[in-house]
């Protein structure tokens, strides 16, 4: 056991923010650590902390002060548990391309349920105008964003010839993507500003893929370019 509490010390994960290495691992990890001397495998896990996210989401979703606190601790125990299934993975060398669209698939549902589970809580206390168009733009974002996440995590950035531009988007990506905006949520709801969330993640997530798009179209053509000059 303590090989593997020695091993763990030593992950990393290029996603993690602040909150994931200075609050989340030092939760995480433990769990692992009793995790790896059982039969529990990183899936189950990882099915465990998503339906952790849509418990959240529909808790928030009842529209009240604790029901959205509760549920924004909820969704912080189902990040502790997203780092749980990575850790355990890696302890067991349990590696498999199900499991990575699994964790991946659980990930975008669970925000999908408490971006949901806040437009519904907002419609409740604010009326229907104020969080149906928000949280529409909200969700096709999210859905947008994992569709060009995941086709350059398993199509682009696999290259062997990665550009160096490239490589700066794919560490764009990492870093906001992370998990640290669960804590967002749970700081929104302890102030009673649910509202205030809806409206600037729905702005942030199409900000997210526009910019994702403009970043990779320069990385294609300035690498078309390159490889155009060369010939010449």
């Amino acid at each position: 056991m303590r090989e593997d509490w020695e091993a763990l010390q030593r992950l990393s994960n290029p996603r993690d923010g602040y909150v994931d290495r200075y609050f989340n691992r030092y939760l995480s990890r433990p769990i692992t650590l009793v995790l790896a001397q059982t039969q529990i495998t990183p899936n189950q896990v990882t099915i465990a902390s998503g339906c952790l996210g849509l418990l959240a989401g529909a808790m928030i979703a009842q529209g009240g002060y604790w029901d959205a606190v509760q549920g924004g601790l909820l969704l912080q125990l189902s990040v502790v548990l997203d780092d749980v299934d990575g850790e355990l993975a890696r302890l067991k060398s349990q590696f498999s391309e199900w499991g990575e669209m699994l964790d991946n698939t659980t990930d975008t549902l669970s925000h999908i349920a408490v971006f949901v589970g806040i437009a519904v809580a907002v419609s409740r206390n604010q009326g229907t105008a104020a969080a149906v168009v928000p949280g529409f733009v909200l969700v096709i974002g999210v859905l947008v964003t994992f569709a060009i996440v995941t086709y350059l995590e398993r199509r682009v950035f696999t290259q062997d010839d990665v550009s160096p531009l490239m490589a700066r988007i794919q560490t764009y990506v990492e870093v906001l993507s992370g998990r640290d905006s669960s804590v967002i949520v749970l700081a929104f709801a302890l102030a009673d500003r649910l509202r205030w969330f809806l409206y600037g993640a729905a702005a942030g997530a199409q900000l997210f893929w526009m910019s994702l798009l403009v970043l990779w179209w320069r990385a294609t053509t300035s690498g078309a370019k390159s490889g155009q000059t060369r010939n010449e």
